[in-house]
């Protein structure tokens, strides 16, 4: 963490985390989703997910309570966990694929909203988009059918369940004296890719 100013920071971050599968993902027998309709069938054979990160960040804490900030961030996968249907009867599996990489921008600012009134200073408002690109290098089988019927059909597609953007809005309502407190929140996301099959 740099200090630019004395509310000011530039910040630079690397780690290193892991994601394990969940006991539904590992287990050996079939589930039904009653919601959904689906079938699932865990699979013993899962690695866990690595995962190397790396995020740049600039913020601004203009007031207590306060900040505006844009992050940089680069996300490396190696055996992540996807959803894959595996036959016609959309029965569904999770598998590992060799290496993803996820990259994007995000941008956050929470702001009090006495600058538009003074009536209006126990509110705050904040937002959050992020801005994301990410690939997986499809394996040679994958490619073999998708390309059957595309054939200029590219290399890489979408890592399944990461939307191309993000956006969260908040406002929020907090009065100490009389012990109110009061959120409302609202979220919206690119289309993700849901499931993976051959082709």
């Amino acid at each position: 963490i740099y200090s630019l100013t004395g509310n000011m920071n530039l910040r630079l971050a690397y780690s290193k985390t892991l994601a394990r599968p969940t006991f539904r993902e590992i287990a050996p027998y079939t589930t039904y989703d009653f919601m959904g309709g689906d079938t699932y069938l865990g699979n013993t054979g899962l690695k866990r997910t690595l995962i190397d990160n790396l995020d740049l960040r600039w913020e601004w804490f203009q007031r207590p309570g306060e900040i505006y900030a844009v992050s940089a961030f680069y996300k490396k996968f190696m055996n992540p966990i996807e959803r894959v249907i595996i036959n016609v009867n959309h029965v569904i599996m999770w598998k590992n694929v060799d290496a993803a990489q996820v990259m994007g921008l995000e941008f956050e600012m929470r702001k009090r909203l006495d600058v538009l009134h003074a009536g209006l200073g126990n509110f705050l408002f904040g937002a959050n988009l992020s801005l994301v690109d990410s690939w997986v290098d499809i394996s040679p089988g994958e490619l073999v059918m998708t390309r059957e019927t595309r054939p200029d059909a590219a290399e890489t597609r979408p890592f399944a369940g990461q939307s191309p953007y993000l956006l969260n809005l908040n406002l929020s309502y907090d009065n100490l004296e009389k012990g109110i407190s009061a959120s409302i929140y609202y979220n919206i996301f690119g289309e993700r890719l849901s499931e993976v099959s051959l082709g």
